[in-house]
């Protein structure tokens, strides 16, 4: 069965949360970094091949993607001075945003079905 450009997409491009972290977090531990992108690749790719542990995995992972966002946002909020570190929340709300998007589109029946199929 062949699968839509949406599906395909929605699976192979898990990692782009992962991107949407301040720069400077990203090169204070780039290695880890990229190891969790390769993760997303890996479990995009086991998912689109109908493995049902991949598609439950992915959408834990963006929910805790999620959470763990929430719970860094605030106290992260602001600098040491009392000031709005705005490129922070605002890299944190577009990885919130892109993360649930994800995760809603990814527990609908139309794409478990299509996966699953």
């Amino acid at each position: 069965m062949r699968r839509s450009p949406l599906i395909i997409a929605i699976f192979l491009l898990q990692g782009v949360p992962l991107l949407l972290y301040p720069l400077a977090m990203i090169q204070g531990a780039p290695l880890a970094f990229a190891l969790i992108f390769v993760f997303f690749a890996f479990l995009g790719l086991m998912a689109l091949r109908g493995r049902a542990w991949a598609f439950t995995l992915s959408i834990f992972c963006q929910g805790m993607n999620v959470i763990v966002r929430l719970m860094m946002v605030w106290p992260n909020a602001l600098a040491d001075e009392g000031v709005l570190n705005a490129a922070f929340v605002i890299a944190m709300l577009a990885g919130i945003v892109v993360s649930t998007w994800l995760l809603f589109r990814m527990d609908r029946p139309d794409v478990r079905k299509a996966l699953m199929a």
